[in-house]
């Protein structure tokens, strides 16, 4: 004796299937998106790092605006980032180490501002 499954029951569970299915996808979207933006913040970090460590002159005031210059170098030139902090190229956020020069410089007001220039 076999019991057949209602039509509408098995359209609602694909349905849901199909929900869960989708909602999965968007999450790993997410996550991708989670562990670029993490790279893109380590690589900066380390960039900073490297070069702050790196500084000859590192009693004179002089070095934050060193790193900051150098920080909009990078910005200009991924290569030497990637050089120097030893990341991967889609690691190095080109907007973000000019923000971090910005606000090495005192810039803060431009840190705010988003790429139309609309303050966050």
């Amino acid at each position: 004796m076999s019991e057949q499954l209602d039509p509408e029951f098995i359209d609602q569970l694909m349905a849901t299937v199909r929900i869960v299915e989708t909602n999965s996808q968007l999450l790993l979207t997410e996550l991708r998106a989670a562990r670029q933006m993490a790279e893109q913040v380590a690589a900066t970090l380390s960039l900073v790092v490297n070069l702050v460590g790196n500084a000859p002159d590192r009693a004179q005031a002089s070095l934050v605006c060193r790193v900051a210059n150098d920080l909009m170098t990078c910005a200009e030139q991924p290569d030497l980032a990637i050089r120097l902090a030893g990341c991967e190229p889609e690691a190095i956020d080109p907007a973000m180490l000019r923000s971090a020069a910005a606000l090495l410089a005192g810039e803060e007001s431009v840190v705010l501002r988003g790429p139309q220039g609309a303050i966050h």
